[in-house]
């Protein structure tokens, strides 16, 4: 949505030197309808002629399928499928 403005960086964790590691994580689905005809993609102020959209617009539901379809071991980011 920033168009590459912002970005976010990996998780790091420093762990204490006493005790164990404990890593949780959490998902929300928010329902997704087939004919939703929203699309997504990069903020239109931060899209401009000397910096062009990167990626198309897309719909929700494409994204979740992708997500779905991602392997746990892919260190590849999702939104490389999205890129113009």
């Amino acid at each position: 949505m920033t168009n590459d403005k912002f970005m976010s960086v990996k998780q790091r964790v420093l762990a204490q030197k006493v005790g164990p590691q404990v890593s949780t994580s959490c998902s929300l689905k928010k329902h997704v309808q087939d004919e939703c005809p929203r699309m997504y993609g990069p903020i239109k102020e931060l899209v401009t002629e000397e910096s062009p959209s990167i990626y198309k617009e897309i719909k929700m539901l494409d994204l979740i399928k992708l997500a779905y379809t991602k392997k746990l071991d892919d260190d590849a980011s999702p939104l490389e499928h999205f890129r113009i």
